[in-house]
């Protein structure tokens, strides 16, 4: 992780991950995601095999210019029936660890 990843984690309740750079999701520790972006940016998720089943994450591209955050499966790991989905300005992933078919199913958002 680098400083310009930044969020925190406090029993019961999971505040936003911050990220302004390319990054790894850590395991597991957050569910909101808001990128504030000055530039195009990659944010790869965690391992499925390492994330509670049902695992959600709320992804929202924050940023005030039009970047596009792309969000990548780890590996060779899909979302939806993609390796990554693009986030434009203003929009909102909604993704769930689905063990079942090995993959991140998006519930809401763009495919």
């Amino acid at each position: 992780m680098t400083s310009a990843l930044t969020g925190h984690v406090i029993v019961g309740r999971t505040f936003p991950f911050y990220m302004t750079v390319t990054g790894t999701l850590p395991v597991n520790s957050y569910d909101r995601v808001i990128a504030l972006l000055t530039g195009a940016a990659t944010l790869t998720l965690p391992a499925l095999a390492t994330c509670a089943p049902g695992y959600e994450l709320r992804i929202r591209n924050n940023s005030a210019a039009p970047q596009t955050l792309t969000v990548a499966g780890n590996g060779s790991e899909v979302i939806g029936s993609s390796n990554t989905a693009s986030v434009t300005q203003s929009q909102s992933l909604l993704i769930l660890a689905d063990h079942k078919n090995s993959k991140w199913q998006i519930e809401y958002g763009p495919a």
